[in-house]
């Protein structure tokens, strides 16, 4: 059985003579960071920062503590913990007393955690659960989520599985939720969220979908025996299920099954199918839009029966169904650039991508079928993991898994598992040419280039076809004529460059990015502003999604990180500009597709700069023409592929999807925009509260539109006299015709929170440590020698000071030598951190872990956010390991329990 897996802090480090993953870093100490040259005392040197964390984190009041026993705190309703909605908890539950089977330490009894939180309709309610025991799979992890009413009245039956569960939310009220485990320790996530992952299973003219049919199926009042099973009697059930079916007015049966549902033919001249209009009401729409307006009519009769299990449109799928990837939801960044639509025209087939990085989990399902050609350039041996220097095996080898994730964002395969890529049918040749430290020298990486682009190299081994594209997510300050040399060859030979900009807020030039043959990639949040970590500057070419993972801007119950595939059956939520340089590669290879379906030659890199330059597969966000942010402009997937490849279907793109309001911010921005070729006009748009259309609360400025309606609007709100805790949910109708056609309907809800000053946001006791950079290589390696739980020391460790929804700390005395800064909390005091379910963060981001070198002068300003870590567990398509990186605390901290101060740093003898 594999054990659940822990990703490691990404450890990328930078020195003068490296280049690193996701440019995450300069040398010695990071560009962003303040050296005031003074020395602290004849040993070391201090290092210190700032820890900021999401609003809305909020912290189980009865977790295993270091100085002091658990105490039993919100273990009853009227103890309850109030908690922030929305919000994300992290807590710690456990049925009995006991000890760790893999430390000393002893864990003591939680059995039940209970929360106070006044919820809105539709909004969800989210409970995962991971082991506090390394040794315990999550599989056989079995917890339980109850939501009930103030009264202790059960709202729908406790799940209780070893799955995600999730409860929506059915009527406004007070509620309680109830967490507990049948076995632990367990660490949990405990999410109040907007209700969008429901917005799929809502009805939508909007959606294609065959008029006049419908999917049912009846509910079983006893299951199907086994002796049911025989075709004969599967023909008796068939049968009279039909008979129960056809027995509704208007339905009559085309096919389909009793066990997984039927295909019924729908009379649209029931009166069901007329039940809020009159067919005078709808007299000059087209045939065609009548009849889906009475095809969805009559199903939500249907879904309001007791006898009805569920019922939904026969909905036509083209190129992509993106309902059939559990994840997808959560892949925000995907709509930002309208790539849905650009996947009806091209899905990337018969493209190569080359990522360049730390090579590739060859056994993850997601990228089942599309790895070719990959080759290991790895050529110290010292860094390689593996044992020796170049080979073809371009295997991850532990650590990030940042090539993995890169990888996963271009080309992560179109199937039921997990999410999906960008450009789902290419096909990726994984490069090694990052260690197991992150980093990888100039001469590594330029052949690797070469490699891809079929030229002379040290492999010596010939290429079938070469790439089509280089990815790039890697990078550092100081130009290297090795590094251009390789770079000028690939673009020669027509390949397109595509280079992260560099995670340190700085426009100094970062290479290979800046090189003038390169796609330099800057990063945008959600909201379509500039991450806060991304670089910037006169040589930024475009703009691509890299996520800002200290906010939930559409307030789903995810940090806005980038969701990818990672080890050998993971996913995770990584931020930086290495995640945005993925976007525009898939967006390349999706563009190339186009061309060679078509026939036509291949886009050159000069060629795909040019368009960029042209601004016509881009949306301006700063200025018109080129700025030192955004470049060119949001690449935009659909007009990219409409440029190359002929017109694409009109639709309305909206972004974005969702709003939440859990800050202090007052207003947001809401764009709509025509996608593909034809006309879309926006003919209204309001902003109502859901539960009192009087509230104004909720204002889109200005409510009227103009002209074709297609632009960015200003959404407001008021707290003005609402009480400080409460939540308010409202919705923006967005009214629109598309080619003259009937009015259709988008929606986008809108969660506001009146923040309040009792419940500041915090995670608890949050520690932070120092590696040593050959402490943390030297676990890597080991991965490699098949452990499947790796526990590596902490060179100094202590406790955060928190102060109103921050954290600071110093270390004193730090010696000479090259260190990750890293955060944690430790709700199950286990003598280890960095587990699942704890908050957790990197310096400067998590995903780009910076290796600082502390040298001849105390180093301050190292700022970097922590959040809970929700890690998503998939499918393996082989027997790869599954390593677990965990940090060990020093034992004297722990042993200062009974007299030193929790704030004084424990360190190891050096």
């Amino acid at each position: 059985m594999n054990k659940f897996n822990r990703i490691s802090s990404v450890i990328l480090t930078c020195l003068s003579t490296l280049i690193v993953g996701c440019g995450g870093g300069g040398d010695s100490a990071p560009l962003n960071a303040g050296i005031d040259g003074s020395v602290n005392g004849s040993n070391g040197f201090s290092v210190s920062g700032s820890i900021q964390i999401p609003v809305g984190s909020v912290a189980d009041q009865d977790v295993m503590q270091r100085t002091v026993g658990l105490v039993s705190q919100n273990d009853s309703a009227s103890t309850a913990q109030d908690i922030s909605n929305p919000s994300v908890t992290g807590g710690y539950v456990s049925p009995s007393s006991g000890s760790y089977r893999d430390t000393r330490f002893s864990y003591q009894a939680d059995p039940v955690d209970v929360y106070a939180v006044k919820l809105l309709k539709g909004q969800v309610v989210t409970l995962v659960a991971f082991p506090a025991e390394s040794s315990v799979s999550v599989a056989d992890l079995k917890t339980t989520l109850a939501l009930k009413q103030r009264d202790g009245t059960l709202v729908t039956p406790p799940i209780s599985n070893t799955s995600t569960k999730t409860i929506e939310v059915s009527n406004k009220g007070d509620y309680l939720i109830e967490v507990y485990a049948d076995e632990g320790p367990v660490l949990y996530l405990l999410t109040v969220s907007q209700g969008v992952a429901a917005a799929s299973q809502s009805l939508s003219m909007a959606y294609d979908f065959v008029p006049g049919e419908v999917l049912v199926k009846l509910k079983q009042s006893t299951p199907v025996s086994a002796s049911a099973r025989s075709s004969f009697d599967t023909f008796q059930l068939n049968e009279r299920v039909k008979s129960q079916l056809e027995s509704i007015e208007g339905l009559s049966s085309i096919g389909g099954s009793a066990k997984y549902g039927m295909k019924m033919k729908i009379d649209l001249s029931a009166p069901q199918a007329r039940a809020t209009k009159t067919l005078s009401d709808i007299q000059d729409w087209p045939e065609q839009q009548k009849a889906k307006w009475q095809t969805l009519e009559y199903i939500e009769t249907l879904r309001a029966r007791d006898d009805i299990e569920w019922a939904e449109p026969n909905y036509i799928r083209k190129a992509f169904a993106v309902s059939d990837n559990p994840l997808y939801a959560a892949q925000w960044h995907y709509p930002l650039i309208d790539v849905p639509a650009a996947w009806y025209a091209s899905q990337g087939a018969g493209v190569t991508v080359a990522v360049i990085d730390t090579g590739i989990a060859s056994a993850h399902a997601d990228f089942a079928g599309n790895i070719t050609q990959g080759y290991d350039f790895v050529s110290q041996v010292s860094i390689a993991g593996d044992g020796n220097g170049i080979d073809p095996n371009p295997e991850d080898m532990g650590g990030s898994y940042h090539g993995s994730h890169v990888a996963g964002t271009i080309a992560a395969v179109n199937n039921t598992v997990g999410g999906v890529g960008v450009a789902y049918k290419s096909k990726i040749m994984p490069l090694r040419a990052l260690g197991i430290d992150g980093s990888g020298s100039d001469a590594d990486i330029a052949q690797a280039i070469l490699y891809a682009a079929g030229l002379e190299n040290d492999s010596n081994r010939p290429l079938v076809k070469r790439a089509d594209i280089i990815n790039l997510s890697l990078g550092a300050p100081g130009i290297s004529n090795t590094l251009k040399s390789a770079i000028d060859a690939a673009y020669n030979q027509g390949l397109i460059l595509i280079a992260a900009a560099g995670n340190e807020n700085s426009s100094a030039a970062f290479y290979p990015a800046a090189f003038a043959n390169v796609v330099s990639v800057s990063a945008v949040d959600q909201t379509k502003a500039l991450a806060p970590y991304s670089n910037f500057g006169s040589t930024i070419t475009v703009a691509a999604p890299g996520g800002n993972m200290s906010q939930d801007a559409n307030g789903d119950g995810n940090v806005d990180g980038v969701l990818s595939t990672v080890n050998a059956s993971g996913y995770a939520w990584f931020q930086g500009t290495s995640m945005a340089a993925p976007h525009v590669s898939g967006v390349a290879a999706l563009m190339v597709a186009a061309l060679i379906e078509d026939g036509k030659p291949a886009m050159t890199g000069a060629e795909f700069l040019s368009l960029l330059a042209s601004e016509t597969i881009t949306e301006d966000l700063g200025a018109v023409g080129r700025d030192n942010q955004f470049g060119y402009g949001l690449i935009n997937a659909s007009k990219a592929v409409e440029v190359v490849g002929g017109p694409i279907a009109p639709f309305l793109s909206v972004s974005p999807q969702s709003i939440s309001f859990d800050g202090l911010n007052t207003s947001s921005q809401l764009t709509l925009a025509q996608g593909g070729t034809g006309s879309v006009v926006v003919t209204a748009i309001s902003a109502v509260d859901n539960e009192n259309s009087a509230d104004n609360w909720l204002t889109i400025d200005p409510s009227g539109v103009v002209g074709s309606g297609l632009r960015s609007y200003t959404v407001k709100i008021d707290r003005s006299g609402k009480a400080e805790g409460e939540s308010f949910a409202g919705t923006i109708t967005v009214k629109y015709r598309i080619d003259g056609g009937a009015e259709e309907t988008k929606t986008i809800s809108v969660l506001m929170t009146v923040p309040d000053p009792n419940k500041v946001a915090t995670v608890g006791t949050l520690y932070v440590g120092l590696i040593e950079r050959a402490t943390q290589e030297a676990a890597e390696s080991a991965t490699n020698q098949g452990q499947e739980t790796i526990v590596i020391d902490i060179f100094a460790f202590k406790e955060a000071v928190e102060n109103q929804g921050s954290y600071t700390y110093s270390f004193d005395d730090v010696p000479p030598g090259e260190y990750y800064v890293f955060a944690s909390t430790n709700m199950d005091q286990d003598g280890l951190v960095s587990d699942f379910g704890e908050a957790e963060g990197d310096y400067p981001v998590v995903g780009d872990a910076t290796l600082i070198e502390v040298k001849d002068a105390d180093i301050s300003g190292l700022n970097f956010n922590v959040g809970y870590q929700n890690f998503v567990e998939g499918l393996s398509t082989g027997t790869a390991p599954q390593q677990r990186v965990l940090r060990k605390i020093p034992a004297s901290f722990q042993a200062d329990a009974e007299g030193e101060s929790a704030a004084q740093e424990v360190r190891k003898q050096h």
